[in-house]
């Protein structure tokens, strides 16, 4: 499973993802594969765990059929879809974080999967981060977090940091990093 990481704080919503693609026996695939969509103006979906169902729902998510549509969604509508495929299409293994502008007009983040609960995270304090990993890294371990107070503040350099280490323990994800950005 790749790394995709979520900073939101009052003004942007910032989004990384690692570039490597594998296959089950973890042989590369593809060394430079971007695993973050810009949906619209105000939404970033980036996606980690078996590629096919998750190239499926972002390529139909981003039909242009529905462009009028997709062009006025915020992140609770894009977990709504999500919720909706979930339960209508047989999907591997899927995990997905949404980031940027929720229908209250403030930035939000949310990560939702095939395999386990929605969860969408309003600005409460300063900042929301999340993080989908692989399975090598602990869910306690907080890496992401480490490096957000290790870099003060610089969340692109802590992003690249966080990619960069835990390249250096999963076969399944390397050190190219992407990024994109959403600003309220």
């Amino acid at each position: 499973m790749s790394i995709v990481l979520s900073y939101v704080d009052k003004n942007k919503a910032i989004m990384g993802c690692d570039g490597l693609v594998v296959n089950s026996a973890f042989e590369p695939i593809n060394q430079n594969y971007k695993k973050i969509h810009k949906i619209n103006q105000n939404i970033l979906v980036g996606y980690a765990g078996e590629l096919n169902s998750c190239e499926f729902l972002v390529n139909f998510l981003r039909n242009q059929t529905f462009s009028d549509i997709i062009s006025s969604m915020y992140v609770e509508d894009v977990v709504a879809f999500f919720n909706s495929c979930f339960q209508h299409y047989n999907v591997d293994k899927a995990g997905f974080l949404v980031s940027g502008i929720s229908k209250r007009q403030q930035l939000c983040s949310a990560s939702i999967a095939s395999y386990s609960v929605q969860k969408i995270d309003y600005i409460k304090a300063n900042i929301v981060y999340n993080g989908l990993y692989p399975e090598e890294i602990s869910r306690d371990e907080n890496l992401f977090k480490k490096h957000i107070i290790k870099q003060q503040g610089n969340i692109r350099k802590a992003m690249f940091d966080t990619i960069r280490e835990v390249s250096e323990r999963s076969p399944s994800v390397n050190n190219v990093c992407y990024l994109e950005e959403v600003v309220l």
